[in-house]
Formats: C-alpha cells, structure tokens, sequence
C-alpha cells in the first residue's frame, strides 16, 4: 500500500506530464473547439440536454490527443471518468471539464451556459475554494 507522500508524487508527475503536453498543443486544442462553428447550423438547438456546445467536442479532443501510447494504455472500465489510462504506476483517470471565465468581471467560474457538476468520483480531495471572493469548503 502506498502512503498519501508516495501517491501525491505520482499526482504531480501525472499532472506535470499532461499540463506541459497540453500546453504544447494549444493551438491545436482550439483550432479543433472552433472547428464546430464551421457546420454549426446542422447542430445548433439539437445537442444533447444537459450539455453545453463545448463540453462533448472537447472530451473528444482530448481524447484524440491523449491516445497515443506516451499516456498508458487506455483502459476499458466502465465506471469513472471520461478517459482512464493505465501506466506503469498508476490508473489514470481525466475527467475534463469546460469553464469559461468572464474576461470583464471574472464572475462565471461554471460554464457559459450552466454550472458545471462535479461528481464525488471526480476529484481526490476536500479543500478550500475561492467562490465569487468568498471562502468555501469542498466537501467529497
């Protein structure tokens, strides 16, 4: 069994590795989220309920750039988040997330559309987190 030291190294190599792979490929990442607008008529009004314009097209994205084998093998589960990977150390699950942050005021920390849902199995810890300025308590 690990100790919670060992597993927040694993964390941050994981997380280290993807933000700076991520990074690399911006451009990439958003000249695929506004590859949408150019057939936007054929889906406006139609997507799924209960998802915004970006969430479903940039799971896919991700998912495109993830699946070379330099993340793991993905790994077929079908319980957890969108992308589960298998390394030598470790099961990584990424969940991703669309935010888009008001550029003026900076108010919306959820979606343009709606908030976004954070599920109990989608993140390791409680913690404190920054609300419109006001201090609140995350709670698994």
């Amino acid at each position: 069994m690990l100790s919670n030291k060992q597993i927040e190294k694993i964390e941050e190599k994981y997380l280290s590795k993807y933000f700076y792979y991520l990074k690399s490929v911006e451009d990439e990442i958003l000249e695929g989220y506004y590859s949408k607008e150019k057939i936007k008529n054929d889906w406006t009004g139609i997507q799924l309920k209960g998802h915004s314009d970006s969430d479903v097209g940039l799971e896919r994205i991700v998912y495109f750039l993830f699946s070379g084998k330099f993340f793991g093998i993905p790994n077929s589960n079908p319980i957890g988040s969108d992308l589960l990977f298998e390394t030598t150390d470790a099961f990584v699950h990424i969940d991703v997330k669309t935010v888009k942050a008001s550029l003026i005021n900076k108010t919306n920390i959820g979606d343009h559309s709606r908030n976004i849902f954070v599920g109990n199995n989608q993140n390791s810890y409680n913690g404190k987190v920054d609300v419109k300025k006001v201090e609140k308590i995350y709670k698994l």
